[in-house]
């Protein structure tokens, strides 16, 4: 796949094929469905950039430990306060921090 192309969830691209830049290929299996419009190879770059952002914040959120988690303030009132979501008493959960 070169960059700058665009392979649809779930297509299968066929060993030793080469899907080109600036090409939407889908199927299974994948074919060439169209050219990318040019405001779509715009986003391609910015959505890159926006998902190594949110990367990195995931995986600082993902090494933190148990007790981290749950020193952030306010997190166990915001937890509890979803109804009918939580499996746990949040008043006894509360009470022992």
């Amino acid at each position: 796949m070169e960059s700058g192309a665009i392979v649809a969830a779930g297509a299968v691209v066929s060993p030793g094929r080469t899907v080109p830049s600036g090409e939407v290929w889908a199927g299974a299996p994948a074919k060439r469905l169209r050219a990318l419009e040019p405001e779509e190879a715009g986003f391609l770059a910015q959505a890159a950039a926006d998902y190594a952002a949110l990367a990195a914040v995931h995986s600082a959120e993902n090494s933190k430990s148990l007790e981290e988690i749950l020193a952030r303030p306010g997190l166990l009132q915001a937890m509890c306060s979803v109804p009918s979501v939580w499996l746990f008493n949040c008043a006894a959960a509360l009470v022992s921090l």
